[in-house]
């Protein structure tokens, strides 16, 4: 069984790619977009590197609301546990 990160590696790497290519842009573009050398994102997209909180944030940012939520659906129904952001007091 892959670990919660694991999963969310790939289901970000396929949404990475996903994005890029409806939307038509290059390795480079995207890379832009991300704020990492082309080479960088390169090694994300083929999972050879990992996403940081902070390229993650970027990518997030790119999304609309509604592919927003579609990104976190698909990451609830992987993990299979539902997100609370509540805070205990």
């Amino acid at each position: 069984m892959r670990s919660p990160n694991a999963r969310m590696q790939r289901l970000m790497r396929i949404c990475v790619r996903d994005f890029r290519f409806t939307n038509g842009f290059t390795l480079e573009k995207m890379a832009e977009h991300l704020k990492l050398l082309p080479e960088d994102y390169e090694a994300l997209e083929n999972g050879e590197a990992e996403f940081s909180a902070v390229t993650l944030t970027f990518f997030l940012s790119l999304l609309s609301a509604d592919e927003l939520d579609a990104v976190l659906s698909r990451f609830r129904k992987k993990d299979g546990r539902p997100i609370s952001l509540q805070t205990k007091n």
